[in-house]
């Protein structure tokens, strides 16, 4: 059947239209009745058992909200909010000093000797009497590298010791893959509810070697990555009616963009079932091939790779049958406001709309531009951040997975490390890491991580099998972003 352009435009101004209208209506009827009564009775709620668990002797202390938003995990079964960091060093270490080194760094935040547990259906961090460290720190000998890389495939799904404290190291002395041209390799693996990934950078400062003027480096990292607003008494102003009358309607509407947004189409007509299996790879690219696009567009390097993954995503899209008029939604995960960069779960998603419908890459890249200066210069991360604590709360009076079944098309998380130099553990260069999250079976069936650190741009897929049947697949997706970023140089050169 033949559809005018001029009748699908309207059908999609009809359908902004419809979106607009039902965010406005739901903030001024479902959302005060939800808040009055069920947002504040279970915020009270925890607020007594929180004072009545100062009683209690075995706990230690509650999760923070933040926190919680991950304490619904099958933990001791197969969970799905892992995090497995790889380390890979110029040289060898030795296990003896790496354990060390554990033993201190674990000393510093009593996470690390805790376990998960429910006081009158609030979660909270309990005492572990029988912790043992080297219950936690192993010693893998195996070199063969493709033994070793199914390993450290395997370690996102693996399940935690129960009842013991979230968290592992894996100690891999004779692992050498030639991609990298390193020596032996370190595995940190925790669970979402310790921290998020800009902890992972303080557990790995903890382990790298003594350095005061790296330290001030890594501090002014992470005081560039955390936001805080700097506003003029005339901007307060604009901010304050903004989020009164703006604000919670913005969000609504960007969320409601995430939870109607297309899932990534099946490889094929008979799709295999989510949740069976996980696979990952890793490209790394060129740093200034993206400083040059950013300097000769006029655009961040942020929006650039962003930009590069729309186009990337746009032609998986095409090749499987998908709509490219329907949102494609990924969930762009943020820190909070002042992130104090220690253990703890401080993030966000904005629900970041990659305009795939749009053929011309600059068009896209001016899009996503205006976008992040939005969200970056307005009041719309306060009303996020808003419904984030919120949504944790429900999953911290519950304990169960509600509502996640459907963030967005993709999850990325983006971190810029540009540290005058790389950072060393054990006297070594810290060439290169992977990062491996865990990935929702029902919801997020592609989680894309960009790293800046080294001079390269580190780029891990990790995704459902059911998603991307096998390597091929992601090698394809990566191919697409390398020549989105290829064209758009050549295209900006001409």
């Amino acid at each position: 059947m033949y559809i005018s352009p001029r009748l699908l435009k309207m059908s999609l101004n009809f359908k902004e239209i419809f979106s607009i209208v039902s965010s406005i209506f739901i903030t001024f009827t479902i959302l005060p009745v939800s808040l009055i009564f069920v947002i504040f009775p279970l915020a009270i709620y925890r607020k007594i058992v929180i004072w009545l668990s100062s009683w209690n002797k075995e706990l230690s202390g509650p999760l923070s909200l933040n926190d919680c938003a991950w304490a619904w995990d099958d933990v001791y079964n197969r969970p799905l909010a892992g995090i497995v960091f790889v380390i890979y060093l110029k040289g060898t270490h030795s296990f003896s000093d790496l354990v060390a080194r554990i033993e201190k760094a674990s000393g510093k935040d009593p996470k690390f000797t805790c376990s998960l547990t429910r006081w009158m259906n609030v979660p909270f961090w309990k005492k572990c009497d029988n912790f043992n460290l080297h219950n936690h720190i192993k010693l893998n000998t195996e070199s063969d590298p493709a033994i070793l890389a199914e390993f450290i495939n395997s370690q996102v799904t693996k399940s935690f010791l129960a009842g013991q404290p979230l968290w592992e190291c894996i100690s891999l002395p004779n692992y050498t893959p030639a991609e990298h041209g390193t020596k032996s390799a370190i595995i940190i693996r925790i669970h979402h509810s310790i921290g998020d990934g800009l902890s992972m950078l303080s557990i790995i400062r903890e382990l790298c070697d003594p350095d005061p003027a790296m330290d001030a480096n890594v501090a002014q990292v992470l005081k560039s990555i955390r936001k805080k607003f700097e506003l003029t008494t005339w901007q307060k102003i604009c901010y304050f009616f903004q989020l009164i009358f703006v604000t919670p309607s913005e969000t609504v509407y960007y969320m409601m963009k995430g939870l109607n947004s297309q899932k990534i189409p099946p490889p094929d007509s008979n799709p295999q079932k989510f949740g069976v299996g996980v696979t990952n790879t890793t490209a790394r690219f060129d740093i200034n091939l993206l400083k040059n696009i950013s300097k000769k567009t006029g655009f961040s390097v942020t929006a650039v790779i962003q930009a590069g993954l729309a186009g990337a995503l746009r032609e998986l899209i095409v090749s499987r049958g998908g709509d490219l008029e329907r949102d494609v939604v990924a969930s762009y995960i943020l820190p909070r406001l002042n992130h104090p960069g220690t253990m703890a779960n401080n993030v966000f998603c904005f629900p970041l709309q990659s305009p795939i419908n749009l053929e011309d890459r600059f068009r896209r890249l001016a899009w996503i531009s205006k976008q992040f200066d939005h969200v970056l210069h307005s009041a719309l991360p306060i009303g996020l951040m808003a419904s984030a604590t919120c949504f944790c709360l429900l999953l911290a009076s519950f304990g169960v997975d509600i509502g996640i079944s459907n963030g967005g098309t993709y999850a990325h998380s983006n971190v810029n490390l540009n540290l005058s130099n790389p950072l060393k553990m054990f006297g070594h260069v810290m060439e290169t890491f992977d990062l491996l999250p865990g990935i929702m079976a029902a919801g997020n069936s592609l989680f894309i991580t960009t790293i800046s650190y080294n001079g390269k741009l580190i780029i891990q897929l990790t995704t459902d099998k059911a998603a991307f049947t096998d390597d091929i697949d992601l090698q394809r997706f990566l191919h697409n972003f390398q020549d989105e970023l290829n064209t758009m140089m050549e295209l900006k050169m001409n």
